[in-house]
């Protein structure tokens, strides 16, 4: 068995036992360019839970689309360490390629105005 395998069989584990508590499973996605890395995330999610006001500068959101892209070395860990062991995550990667192409770049920055 090689750890491709053994990561897998957990993920499905954990997957499944989560399902049975009942507990909801969120999907984030991460959005990439060359020269950083976003969790994409609802941003009524972030305020709910009184998450919104500990993300740094670094981050973007968008009121009108209802989401906050989360800076992925410092304020993405902020939302994985909430979460705890209800952390899942199947998302997708969408790579944005050079910076000048993201349009996360062009967004809002936290402190949500």
């Amino acid at each position: 068995m090689n750890g491709e395998d053994d990561f897998a069989r957990y993920h499905m584990q954990q997957k499944a036992k989560r399902k049975s508590k009942g507990v909801s499973m969120r999907s984030f996605n991460w959005h990439v360019d060359a020269g950083h890395e976003w969790l994409e995330v609802e941003l009524n999610y972030l305020m709910m839970k009184g998450l919104a006001n500990k993300i740094s500068s670094y981050s973007f959101y968008s009121k009108e689309k209802n989401r906050a892209y989360l800076e992925g070395d410092m304020d993405a860990s902020i939302l994985y360490n909430f979460m705890g062991e209800d952390w899942i995550n199947d998302g997708h990667t969408i790579d944005h390629g050079m910076p000048n192409h993201n349009p996360i770049r062009n967004m809002n920055r936290f402190p949500i105005q």
